[in-house]
């Protein structure tokens, strides 16, 4: 995933900010600051944000169902964080990403395709983890041959 970042931002200017939703323990946010960006990581979750803090991570609590950016990054970056949407909500952050990013800015996140229904965090991925709070997945599917596929979205904003 490590190449997938550096790829994606590679066109960014250097020091250019950088905003990480849903950063869980900040691997992703420590990886992008190695890259030269000024990365602000940021959770909803008081765990997480615990583990930002001991990574030395500048952090915010955010919600991006509820919160307004702070101010427009060049870069935004969301893993495995639209599964905890609805589709409505998926449309309302891209909305809120778009107006957040500045122009030729890199929005990078991913869906899960899953044909399964359940309703445990990392219930099906060996090895993974979650720190207490409970979450649920929504899993978006085109049909039901399509299962266990991460979709990954790497968007630039552009002048029309």
């Amino acid at each position: 995933m490590y190449k997938l970042i550096k790829e994606s931002f590679k066109e960014l200017p250097p020091n250019g900010k950088v905003f990480e939703i849903g950063s869980g323990d900040g691997s992703n946010s420590k990886y992008i600051e190695s890259l030269g960006y000024d990365v602000l990581a940021s959770d909803t979750v008081n765990p997480f944000l615990d583990c930002l803090e001991q990574r030395k991570l500048k952090h915010i609590q955010f919600n991006v169902l509820e919160d307004s950016f702070p101010e427009k990054y060049f870069g935004i970056f969301c893993w495995r964080v639209f599964t905890h949407f609805t589709i409505d909500d998926a449309f309302k952050v891209i909305e809120k990403v778009y107006n957040s990013l500045e122009y030729d800015g890199i929005f990078v996140f991913n869906a899960l395709n899953h044909n399964k229904n359940i309703d445990n965090e990392w219930l099906d991925y060996e090895g993974e983890y979650h720190i207490g709070d409970k979450r649920f997945f929504n899993y978006f599917y085109r049909n039901e041959g399509d299962n266990n596929k991460w979709l990954v979205y790497v968007l630039k904003k552009q002048y029309r």
